[in-house]
C-alpha cells in the first residue's frame, strides 16, 4: 500500500494504471452536448466549440511535447491536468457561450500538453529499468484502464446528469485533482533531455521519420486511415437513429463500444506476437472500408457489428503507433515525435469531418460515408504502394 506512493521508478508501472483510470474518468462525456443544448446553445455555436478544442489542440500539440522534452514530462502532464480541472471548473461555473469558450481553450490546451508525454514517460520508465520490450503489454493494460472508466463514466455521468445538470462537471474537478496527487508522486525517469530551440526539435523529430522511409509512409497511412475511423466514430449515433434503433439504446451502445476497446487492449500483446504490423495495419484499414460501407446502409446488425469491430481497433491503435515511433525515436525528441504524428491525425480529421459533415448535412448520411471512404481509400493505396516500393527495391 505505502510502496505505491513511494517514489521510484518500479512503483510508477502502477501509478500509470491508475493515471489511466483517472484520466478517462471525466463525468460530463456522455452528457456533454445535451447540456450544451439545454444552456440555450444552437448545433452551429456547439460546433464552434468543438472546432475552437481541435485548433487550440492543432496549434500547442507539437509545442507541448517540446517543451516535455527539453524540460519535465511530469511537469507538463501535472500543468495539462491542472487545465482540466479548471476546463471542467468553468463548465460548473458558467453557463454562457463564453465560459464555454474559455472551457474549450483550457480542454484544448490540457489535451495538447498529455499527448506524446504519457506514452513517452512510460516507455522512459522502462527503459531505465531494462524492460522497454514490456512497453506494448503495459501500454495496453494502461488502455484496459482506461476504457473500464469511460464505462463508469459513462455510468455515473448519466446518473449525476438526472440529479443536477452541472453535477458531472463538479466530479470531473475532483478527478482531475486526484490524477495531479498521482501524477506528483511520479519519479521522473532519466531521459536525454533537448537541448536545441522549437524549430530545431520539430526538425529533428521529421528527421527520424524521414530517415526511416518505410515509418514515415506507415505513420501517414495511419494517420489517415485514424482519422477516417475517428470520423466513423463521431457519426455513429446519427447513423444508428437513421438505422431505426431508439435513443433509449444507445448507452447500451455507449458501453458496448468501451467493452470492445477493452478487449482490443487487452489483446494487443497477443497480436503483436501472432501478426507483423503490416498484417495488423491491413486489419485496420479492413475495418475501416467495411464500416463506412455498413454506415452506408441501413442493415441495423451489420452497423453494430463493424462498430464493435472498430471499436476494437481503437483499443489498440494508441499502443501500435507509438510502439513503432518509439523503438525509433531517441528519447531526447521522444514525445515531440509522438506529437508530430498526432498533429498530423489531427489536421487530417480536421478537414475529413468537415467535408463529411457538410455531405451529411446537405445530401445524405450516404454521400458523407462516401466521402469517408475515398479517403481510407487513399491510405489503403499508400499502404500499398510502400509494400510494393519496398518489394521492388528488394528485387
Amino acid at each position: 500500500m505505502f510502496d505505491f506512493w513511494s517514489m521510484n521508478l518500479r512503483s510508477n508501472i502502477r501509478k500509470f494504471y491508475l493515471m489511466g483510470f483517472l484520466e478517462a474518468l471525466w463525468f460530463p462525456l456522455p452528457i456533454f452536448i445535451l447540456y450544451l443544448l439545454h444552456s440555450g446553445l444552437v448545433l452551429g455555436r456547439v460546433g464552434i466549440l468543438l472546432s475552437t478544442l481541435v485548433l487550440v489542440q492543432v496549434i500547442f500539440e507539437i509545442p507541448s511535447s517540446v517543451w516535455a522534452d527539453k524540460y519535465s514530462r511530469k511537469n507538463v502532464l501535472i500543468i495539462g491536468t491542472a487545465f482540466s480541472s479548471l476546463s471542467s471548473l468553468m463548465l460548473f461555473l458558467g453557463g454562457t457561450f463564453e465560459h464555454f469558450f474559455i472551457s474549450m481553450v483550457f480542454m484544448g490546451f490540457s489535451s495538447a500538453l498529455r499527448s506524446g508525454t504519457d506514452s513517452a514517460i512510460v516507455y522512459d520508465t522502462l527503459l531505465n529499468l531494462g524492460e522497454e520490450s514490456k512497453y506494448e503489454k503495459t501500454q495496453s493494460k494502461i488502455m484496459v484502464c482506461f476504457f473500464w472508466s469511460r464505462i463508469v463514466a459513462s455510468v455515473a455521468g448519466a446518473f449525476a446528469y438526472s440529479i443536477d445538470l452541472k453535477l458531472p462537471f463538479l466530479l470531473a474537478v475532483f478527478s482531475s485533482l486526484g490524477l495531479i496527487a498521482v501524477l506528483s508522486t511520479l519519479k521522473e525517469p532519466a531521459y536525454q533531455k533537448s537541448i536545441g530551440g522549437h524549430f530545431g526539435q520539430v526538425k529533428d523529430g521529421l528527421k527520424f521519420l524521414m530517415k526511416e522511409g518505410n515509418v514515415w509512409l506507415i505513420i501517414v497511412t495511419f494517420s489517415l486511415m485514424l482519422a477516417a475511423s475517428d470520423v466513423l466514430f463521431y457519426y455513429y449515433q446519427p447513423v444508428l437513429d437513421f438505422a431505426g434503433l431508439t435513443v433509449l439504446y444507445l448507452s447500451f451502445v455507449y458501453v458496448g463500444v468501451n467493452l470492445s476497446s477493452s478487449m482490443g487492449s487487452m489483446s494487443y500483446p497477443y497480436f503483436e506476437k501472432k501478426f507483423s504490423q503490416k498484417k495488423i495495419i491491413v486489419f485496420y484499414l479492413l475495418v475501416t472500408v467495411f464500416c463506412s460501407l455498413a454506415f452506408m446502409t441501413k442493415n441495423l446488425a451489420l452497423i453494430l457489428f463493424f462498430i464493435a469491430l472498430l471499436s476494437f481497433n481503437f483499443g489498440t491503435q494508441y499502443v501500435y503507433i507509438t510502439s513503432l515511433i518509439n523503438k525509433i525515436v531517441p528519447s531526447s525528441h521522444r514525445a515531440t515525435t509522438i506529437s508530430i504524428q498526432s498533429q498530423l491525425y489531427l489536421l487530417l480529421f480536421s478537414v475529413i469531418i468537415v467535408m463529411v459533415g457538410k455531405a451529411s448535412g446537405e445530401l445524405s448520411i450516404f454521400y458523407g460515408m462516401a466521402i469517408n471512404l475515398f479517403f481510407v481509400s487513399v491510405a489503403a493505396l499508400l499502404f500499398f504502394y510502400n509494400n510494393f516500393r519496398k518489394a521492388v527495391g528488394k528485387n
